[in-house]
């Protein structure tokens, strides 16, 4: 019936594309010939969820990074870069257009954080795309104890920004540990600490993680209720008491515990017609 009907696949554009016919009666054909023009439409990207584990420490992820499982069906393939659209609540990011990325999660931040990007070909970008990494305790544990003429040096995983206490026992039956002093904030994955041994024949030690103490940053008076502010650790629970006066023998316990999720945690306590009432804040254990 004389209809042509072809479909140019990625292959055929752009370009020039000549075509010809024959139309016959039977007994006698000629034949024609016409040029059909396909001209490039450029294709998005398609990019893929990624997933990364890190263990509160910093993660390094080289080139192509994000962009390893992202695709580009142009022909020929277009060269993908990243493009950060929201950055991570946790933590903080640098993230390339090569598609490499560094993220440093919070002190003391555990669970689950995302940032989400873009691949661009240069012309069109992706859908956008979620990168999420999960972050655990880093367990840290004694590496290493060596001895050099009678002082010892401890090293241990550590995690920046922490504070840790060495302690020692010269006999495991004996009832308390010693403090080798000074506490030691960590500025590396690794922290060491010398101690003076002598001719004790052996010593055991162990490492601990100094908790900081909370800090009652403001107190506000609203309407007869006390708004209570402090310094905490993710996830660290804390419990608020009071006195209504400093010579009293006990303080009264703010029911429940609160778990902290940031550098602050903040609840309220009524006051009432109390004419003075003093607060404290607990880490619990």
């Amino acid at each position: 019936n004389g209809v042509i009907t072809w479909t140019p696949g990625e292959a055929q554009g752009p370009s020039t594309n000549t075509i010809t016919t024959v139309v016959s009666d039977g007994a006698l054909s000629a034949t024609n010939s016409f040029e059909v023009v396909v001209t490039e439409v450029n294709e998005a990207p398609v990019a893929t969820n990624d997933i990364y584990a890190v263990s509160n420490s910093t993660l390094t992820v080289v080139a192509p990074g994000v962009l390893a499982n992202d695709s580009d069906s142009d022909l020929p393939t277009n060269t993908l870069t990243a493009v950060l659209v929201s950055g991570p609540a946790n933590g903080t990011l640098t993230l390339s257009s090569n598609g490499g990325f560094v993220y440093t999660p919070n002190l003391n931040f555990t669970g689950l954080d995302t940032f989400t990007y873009r691949a661009s070909d240069g012309l069109t970008n992706s859908e956008i795309t979620t990168v999420s990494m999960t972050v655990s305790n880093r367990p840290f544990i004694i590496t290493s104890v060596t001895l050099n003429s009678g002082i010892a040096t401890v090293t241990w995983n550590s995690q920046t920004g922490l504070t840790y206490r060495v302690q020692y026992k010269d006999s495991l039956a004996a009832a308390n540990w010693s403090d080798a002093t000074p506490e030691v904030t960590a500025t590396n994955i690794s922290t060491s600490l010398t101690n003076f041994v002598g001719n004790n024949p052996q010593r055991f030690y162990r490492v601990q993680i100094v908790e900081p103490t909370p800090t009652i940053l403001s107190l506000q008076l609203v309407d007869g209720a006390a708004i209570i502010t402090w310094s905490s650790v993710t996830p660290r629970d804390y419990r608020l008491q009071y006195k209504t006066n400093l010579t009293d023998l006990s303080w009264v316990e703010v029911l429940p515990s609160i778990t902290a999720i940031g550098p602050t945690t903040a609840t309220t306590n009524v006051v009432g017609s109390a004419s003075q009432r003093f607060f404290r804040v607990r880490l619990m254990p």
